[in-house]
């Protein structure tokens, strides 16, 4: 456990509710007790519920992305409102669909403020349906 071959996780405390990870840090000052599995430190509880397991040898995807630039969301969104005539208003799906054809994996967050921020006049309003350019 202390050289990180294995995945020590637990309950913190006795009042504890989710399963957290147990620092190598930690770890030292531990003494484990398998039949009861908790982790305990001078006869008190310190982690409930511990389980133990290998350690994954495959990196962690990484939960983050890069944003796009607040350039290329305006420059898309300039585009998205020139192929609308004046007066066009969009759904958001609508705009997001347009918005996530010119860069791929865009976020509806990132759409939704592009929309707000570079195309005003494309957003509609609350409980008017969108009005569709001639076909």
């Amino acid at each position: 456990m202390l050289t990180g071959s294995l995945l020590v996780e637990g309950i913190k405390g006795i009042r504890g509710k989710r399963h957290r990870s147990v620092l190598l840090a930690e770890l030292p000052r531990l003494t484990p007790d398998w039949e009861l599995s908790r982790l305990t430190q001078g006869g008190r509880d310190e982690f409930i519920e511990v389980r133990v397991q290998r350690a994954s040898a495959e990196t962690m995807k990484k939960a983050w992305r890069e944003k796009p630039s607040p350039t290329t969301l305006k420059d898309a969104t300039e585009t998205i409102a020139k192929g609308f005539p004046r007066g066009t208003r969009l759904s958001f799906k609508e705009f997001w669909i347009a918005m996530d054809g010119l860069i791929p994996g865009v976020t509806r967050a990132d759409a939704r403020k592009a929309m707000k921020d570079y195309a005003p006049q494309l957003c509609g309003r609350r409980g008017y349906r969108s009005i569709k350019p001639p076909a």
